[in-house]
């Protein structure tokens, strides 16, 4: 709760965590979405590649089964056929299906965009495919490609870099876990950051997608000092970070990182808005509010660090 006397400048909505995992009973990543927006009551959830095309029919079911329209809750469909069964989610080269993920993400109106991890794991299995099989189904659906980067297996110490697979994202694709300190992130080599660079100029996105493991707020403090904020802030919520992340603490880390706050906002809002396009509501029920007070928080590498606000996501009628 605010402080009675510390005065909150409200910004208006839609308000927007657009990667986030849902549902427990059907995926051990899974966050309950109302104990979530409890937390963070917001406009609209995108879950970024808990389901693939084998699991989606059980998302879509969830979905259903909420009974309302409000807040609305899309996704973006992984191109493992059973998204995050298991990690790795492509263990052999029939679990990876982006034609059928692209089809069914295009058809239903659950679907936003296709969902692939560039990891070695994956890598290993179906090569460079990974990353130009998921782009071609994409431009051939017309559809956007979120891609996580940052190594996740740490017994495979050799990463893809970005500047092997940004080359293959154009305008309205979004690049994940920006401020990762993992190897194979963004800001990892001067290539990687020059890749990164040249996207952008392409229109590619990126966002913040905090996470459990991939915000490192001296990362984060070193790009935007060269100019490299978030195009978008979500959470990168899941079962295991429930209650301690959510999409407010996300915006309270890139205000800390040194982004404006009328530009981490509008991250949360305007431009996910644009993003995402008529595939959501664009009416608000919810609005954000920034505290001008300050709070302790740790970063994914344990880092303490202090934040100079609050935020505060309220709910209108819903």
């Amino acid at each position: 709760m605010a402080h009675a006397e510390t005065p909150i400048d409200w910004y208006p909505g839609p308000v927007i965590d657009a990667h986030c995992h849902l549902f427990p009973d059907l995926t051990f990543v899974g966050a309950d979405p109302e104990r979530y927006l409890a937390d963070a009551p917001v406009d609209a959830l995108v879950d970024a590649g808990t389901f693939g095309p084998d699991t989606f029919a059980g998302f879509a079911a969830a979905v259903a089964r909420r009974g309302r329209e409000r807040p609305a809750i899309r996704c973006l469909l992984n191109v493992a056929r059973r998204g995050f069964v298991e990690i790795p989610e492509i263990r052999r080269p029939d679990d990876f299906a982006p034609e059928d993920a692209a089809a069914l993400a295009a058809e239903s109106a659950l679907g936003v965009g296709l969902k692939v991890r560039i990891t070695r794991a994956s890598w290993d299995v179906v090569g460079s495919a990974l990353i130009e099989r998921t782009t071609a189904a994409a431009r051939a659906a017309n559809i956007p490609v979120v891609v996580h980067v940052g190594e996740q297996s740490p017994d495979r110490p050799k990463e893809i870099p970005p500047e092997v697979f940004v080359p293959f994202l154009r305008a309205g694709d979004v690049v994940t876990h920006l401020y990762s300190a993992k190897p194979g992130a963004v800001f990892g080599s001067a290539r990687s950051i020059d890749a990164a660079g040249e996207a952008r100029d392409r229109g590619v996105l990126f966002d913040l997608g905090h996470g459990a493991h991939n915000f490192d707020i001296r990362v984060a403090r070193r790009a935007i000092r060269l100019g490299f904020a978030p195009d978008l802030i979500t959470s990168d919520v899941t079962a295991q970070t429930l209650g301690s992340l959510d999409l407010g603490r996300s915006i309270e880390t890139a205000v800390a990182a040194g982004m404006p706050v009328r530009d981490a906002v509008a991250a949360a809002t305007a431009n996910a808005v644009a993003w995402l396009g008529d595939s959501i509501p664009k009416d608000s029920g919810s609005r954000i509010g920034i505290e001008h007070r300050r709070r302790m928080r740790r970063d994914s590498q344990g880092m303490l660090f202090t934040t100079p606000v609050r935020v505060h996501i309220e709910a209108g009628a819903r």
